[in-house]
């Protein structure tokens, strides 16, 4: 069993921190952390996980923000299982308090080979699914994402290392009416004289509107990041 516990106070402007986390078992892992502005709020956060074997885990998460106007309670749920290439992941979250309410669903299969990777994603996110303490991209959105990747390295030859992937998606708002559209391109190539060039597209209508990317970089000493340099270019609506 391993514990460690922590705390830090800032007095001047009364702000406390503290956080315990650590093993429980070789298999069960958890952590608190806990922050109060004293006479603001008080954020909560608490994480615990399971593994279940070598390829398979589950955990929980509790979240609480308790301020003047700003009351939210968080609980989620995940799971991550891989058998051979293929792998499960799976979210589920609650809201609730102030302005919230509803639920987050997400759902991931991937197959990872050699040199190919393929993902389906579903995601299904209410109107009033929201959390004070946390980022959420959108909400009022469902529907699934699909990509696929290729990656390949070489010993010998001009091209040490090759990638190209491209994802689609087609996301629905709760009322059937369409929120996003589109594919994510990208493509990017790393000779043997250490030059590095990646070319990527965007093209994606959000609730009607375009928006539309392209972007080329450049990067000489790839392999050296204290003697890089490079040129990016990127043009878009």
């Amino acid at each position: 069993r391993r514990r460690h516990t922590r705390s830090l106070c800032d007095w001047s402007s009364d702000v406390c921190s503290s956080d315990l986390y650590g093993k429980l078992t070789p298999k069960d892992t958890f952590g608190i952390l806990n922050t109060v502005d004293f006479g603001n709020s008080n954020d909560l956060v608490t994480r615990y996980r399971h593994q279940f074997s070598a390829t398979s885990s589950g955990g929980i998460l509790f979240l609480q923000k308790s301020a003047t106007g700003d009351n939210n309670t968080v609980g989620m749920i995940d799971q991550s299982t891989r058998w051979g290439k293929l792998r499960l992941d799976t979210e589920w979250s609650l809201t609730g308090g102030d302005n919230a309410g509803g639920d987050g669903k997400r759902m991931q299969v991937t197959y990872a080979d050699k040199h190919f990777n393929y993902g389906l994603t579903y995601m299904d996110v209410s109107p009033k699914f929201h959390i004070s303490d946390g980022l959420v991209f959108f909400n009022d959105i469902r529907g699934p994402i699909l990509t696929t990747e290729y990656n390949a390295e070489w010993r010998k030859g001009a091209i040490r290392r090759f990638g190209t992937g491209v994802g689609m998606g087609q996301l629905w708002h709760y009322d059937g009416s369409t929120f996003l559209r589109g594919l994510d391109m990208g493509t990017y190539l790393e000779t043997r004289t250490d030059w590095g060039i990646m070319f990527h597209l965007g093209l994606f209508t959000y609730d009607g509107q375009n928006d539309n990317t392209y972007t080329l970089n450049i990067t000489r000493n790839v392999s050296n990041r204290f003697r890089q340099w490079g040129l990016m270019v990127q043009s878009g609506v």
